[in-house]
């Protein structure tokens, strides 16, 4: 009995004894694992340059302690880093926004400018200068719209806004050397024309060509688009969703009791698509609603010329449609 116990006892001992070297045994780096990575870098605005605002700015960036950051708008020199010359007229002529921010996922800032060249309305050029590796990135697109920084979700972004189209927005990031701005098309903002019938006008997207508007047709450098018997009002709406917008009017036929057509001219694919005519008694007419054009179906005999019916036209599976209108 006496050795039993004696046994059972030097059995529990060493299985103490046993625990107690376990957890006093290091652990090996296989049974380790450390996950870190480093923190992301919080875009930041340094300053921007108004009208008329010549102030020189000495920059320190605390990633870069030893480093000093030149900025103005003199004759020759808009960016120098430790010295050396970055972003030279004529590159630009003048800088308007700086940012900071970590395009190419380093945990670093590399410093962002947005570049002006000319007047009125200017052009626009996104400039990166990556302090750390020394290397630097220009975005210079020829009669490009006004682009603009900002900080959105922690990101920053290129606002792309163009005259009668909504602003479109897109984080700017450095991918496989070279900067990238994945801005979509913007959406044309639709709109009446301000030509009055017998006058010409003007599309931005296509300067070079001079368009008038005439009573039975709209051409363009003389040539006729859209032909009709007398047509009423001239919009431009983007229907395919290309970014470019198309030409839009409605035909009357007769008076009294007229019948009309929705026409609608793809002048960037050159073709033309029609709305089926009303019939006697009701008639179709172009409004603006909630940033897209509608056609309104009117009744021609109510008093206040009642609408019965409302659809956003659009262009689809090559065809001209209205959207809530049954025909």
């Amino acid at each position: 009995m006496k050795r039993a116990v004696a046994f059972a006892l030097v059995c529990v001992l060493a299985v103490f004894s046993g625990c107690a070297g376990f957890a006093d045994k290091p652990e090996s780096s296989a049974d380790v694992s450390v996950v870190s990575s480093a923190p992301a870098y919080v875009p930041q605005k340094l300053f921007e340059y108004k009208d008329g605002d010549y102030q020189e700015h000495d920059i320190e960036i605390p990633e870069f302690p030893n480093v000093k950051f030149h900025f103005s708008r003199n004759w020759r020199t808009c960016m120098m880093v430790d010295g050396k010359s970055i972003i030279t007229r004529p590159m630009v002529m003048s800088i308007r926004d700086v940012y900071l921010a970590d395009l190419n996922g380093d945990g670093l800032p590399e410093i962002c400018v947005l570049g002006y060249e000319g007047s009125g309305m200017p052009s626009t050029a996104v400039i990166v200068y990556d302090v750390h590796n020394e290397e630097f990135y220009m975005h210079y697109p020829k009669r490009d719209p006004i682009w603009k920084f900002d900080i959105k979700d922690g990101k920053l972004v290129v606002i792309k806004q163009e005259y009668n189209k909504l602003d479109e927005e897109a984080p700017l990031t450095i991918v496989d050397g070279e900067i990238v701005v994945d801005v979509s098309p913007p959406r044309y903002f639709p709109h009446k024309s301000f030509a009055e019938m017998g006058e010409d006008f003007e599309i931005s997207d296509f300067y070079e060509v001079n368009f008038h508007y005439g009573q039975t047709e709209i051409t363009a450098d003389g040539k006729p688009i859209m032909t009709g018997v007398f047509i009423s009002g001239v919009y431009f709406a983007d229907l395919n969703d290309d970014g470019f917008p198309e030409i839009c009017g409605v035909n009357d036929v007769g008076s009294g009791l007229t019948i009309t057509t929705v026409m609608v001219y793809d002048f960037r694919n050159k073709k033309y698509y029609e709305y089926p005519p009303l019939k006697s008694g009701m008639y179709w007419e172009l409004d603006v609603k909630d940033s897209k054009l509608v056609v309104l179906q009117k009744d021609e005999f109510s008093a206040d010329r009642k609408t019965i019916g409302e659809g956003v036209l659009a262009i689809a599976g090559g065809k001209l449609i209205a959207d809530g209108i049954k025909l």
